[in-house]
């Protein structure tokens, strides 16, 4: 699992002849995260875990609207 680090970045690149298709997506945000150990059960992550180590270095990910991926993901988890 990944965990966001402070702000995400908007840019809006305008709606083109295919909205949903990831590579005309109308917005994205990129956001740097890192990964963390959050334990899954039953494939859904629990709550969030108490140690939030970064068990990766930082890497900075580009997150599309939700009708345009194949993964979707309607909550991003901060670090503070």
């Amino acid at each position: 699992m990944k965990f966001t680090l402070r702000k995400l970045r908007y840019k809006f690149n305008g709606i083109g002849k295919f909205p949903f298709n990831a590579e005309e997506a109308p917005i994205e945000a990129t956001a740097n995260v890192v990964e963390i150990n959050w334990p899954k059960e039953n494939g859904i992550v629990t709550r969030v875990p108490a140690d939030r180590k970064p068990l990766s270095s930082v890497k900075k990910v580009k997150l599309l609207p939700y009708g345009g991926t194949n993964l979707k993901m309607t909550e991003i988890p901060f670090i503070e």
